[in-house]
């Protein structure tokens, strides 16, 4: 007889440790961590295609730089040119 009460109040204890922990709201919770992780992984391929649009950005960038600085030296040496024809023009 006290097998019986020891298994039932086992059992008891069992279903009440069931009830606190909210066992049966698992599968609602195990949903809306997946759909979560599906909206992360999503997100993560945006920033990802994101993250190759910017560098594909900074190359472009880069290399405008380098003309950019040759442009530059470009002009000044003209200008320096035109001053000098002013001061000594040629005749």
């Amino acid at each position: 007889m006290t097998e019986v009460l020891d298994a039932t109040s086992r059992i008891q204890a069992i279903e009440q440790t069931l009830t606190q922990n909210n066992v049966a709201g698992l599968n609602t919770q195990l949903t809306q961590i997946s759909t979560q992780m599906t909206n992360i992984l999503e997100q993560q391929r945006t920033l990802m295609d994101l993250r190759s649009k910017v560098e594909r950005g900074a190359t472009v960038t880069d290399s405008i730089g380098g003309k950019l600085e040759t442009y530059d030296m470009e002009i000044e040496d003209l200008w320096k040119a035109f001053d000098d024809l002013v001061k000594n023009p040629i005749r």
